[in-house]
């Protein structure tokens, strides 16, 4: 096993672990709290058939202590920047836990072409219930455990006693459990193995049906043990991890997604050309999920400036948004407004809007419309 360093766009240093000498790469993305030894073991097998690569995000394990760009789209930039360091181009995806709200992100703002396989461990797209909810549909989307809406006191706590890295920790925490990814499965077209505990907090049948209805053609599988299954059941994870990283395939015809429909579910997804410095961008739909993270993302990538137009149902999610992009540090100009339902369903005339309120603008991105 080698250890790696490198210093992200933002000034920050990060530790990455490299284990086995293949021609195939397989990243692994821990959950929180967790480090680059918490994986040391399923490297080292499964390093028999790919190079594995073990990511310390930020304030985790031999990574750097800092305040600055403590959630999840910071953490999937810092994968593609350790991409970059590492220089893969193509590779398959082991996440756990937080690991796959990180991994989702990545293919939300970068596209999923670069993922050959992805191996989801133990993951629900949401973790707070809605108090709308039936219980049908909370253990359909969150499983069986309520979590709380703040980081308890546990979750603040770091292995070495700094006091900075348990607080960054706890904020991580809370923009984890605050999230909302069933948009995300769209871009989960990749051959998928979903590997799930049956003594873990996700431990309910209606979400393994759910998980396994959003990815069609995935192979699923559930062991004995907790959250942690690559660790309870260690022996059979591994074996299920490797055979499906040697040998699964299926085609787009087989998970019943046409060709089409994997164009426009990638069409969306942060490309470079849109990210040049003095660019400006307008994405309209800025307050839901999906748009939220194209915001940040770009924000984070580049110098591009931002339109960022939703109605009066998003306003919360947009005044998010823009809180996150002013504390994020984002170099570009940006700009906001809210519209009438009205107004936002006619295109053409909310563009003429937008033009008279705010400028001209070089491309845009209308993920509302996407979404419908």
């Amino acid at each position: 096993m080698e250890n790696r360093y490198f210093e992200t766009t933002d000034g920050i240093r990060l530790h990455y672990t490299v284990t086995g000498n293949q021609p195939d790469a397989l990243v692994i993305l821990p959950g929180l709290g967790q480090d680059c030894a918490s994986f040391q073991g399923c490297a080292d097998v499964l390093s028999a058939d790919h190079t594995v690569y073990v990511l310390d995000y930020r304030n985790h394990g031999e990574s750097a202590v800092t305040e600055y760009g403590n959630h999840i789209e910071q953490f999937a930039k810092d994968v593609k920047e350790m991409l970059e360091d590492a220089e893969i181009r193509d590779f398959s995806l082991l996440a756990h836990s937080m690991g796959n709200a990180v991994a989702w992100c990545f293919m939300e703002l970068y596209g999923n072409e670069r993922i050959r396989k992805y191996v989801l461990e133990e993951e629900a797209p949401i973790l707070l219930s809605d108090p709308l909810w039936s219980e049908e549909e909370s253990l359909r989307y969150r499983g069986v455990m309520d979590w709380p809406s703040f980081a308890p006191a546990e979750m603040r706590g770091s292995p070495d006693g700094n006091a900075v890295r348990g607080e960054m920790i706890g904020r991580i925490y809370h923009d984890h459990v605050n999230r909302d990814w069933r948009d995300a499965f769209r871009f989960v077209t990749m051959p998928t193995l979903i590997v799930m505990g049956t003594k873990s907090h996700y431990a309910s049948e209606e979400l393994w049906q759910y998980l396994q209805d959003s990815v069609p053609g995935c192979e699923f599988h559930a062991l004995e043990g907790g959250h942690a299954v690559h660790l309870d059941a260690f022996d059979e994870f591994c074996r299920l991890a490797g055979n499906f990283l040697r040998n699964s395939e299926v085609s787009a015809e087989k998970a019943g997604i046409s060709e089409q429909d994997r164009e426009m579910k990638n069409k969306y997804a942060v490309d470079e050309g849109y990210l040049a410095a003095g660019k400006t961008v307008l994405i309209i739909g800025a307050g839901g999920n999906w748009g939220a993270h194209l915001a940040i993302g770009m924000a984070l990538t580049s110098q591009c400036n931002l339109i960022l137009v939703d109605t009066e149902e998003h306003r919360e999610g947009l005044d998010r948004v823009l809180e996150d992009l002013r504390t994020s540090g984002a170099k570009g100009s940006i700009c906001s407004g809210i519209v009438s339902a009205e107004l936002f369903s006619q295109e053409s005339e909310l563009l003429k809007y937008v033009q008279k309120e705010f400028g001209s603008y070089d491309s845009v991105m209308n993920v509302a419309a996407i979404n419908a």
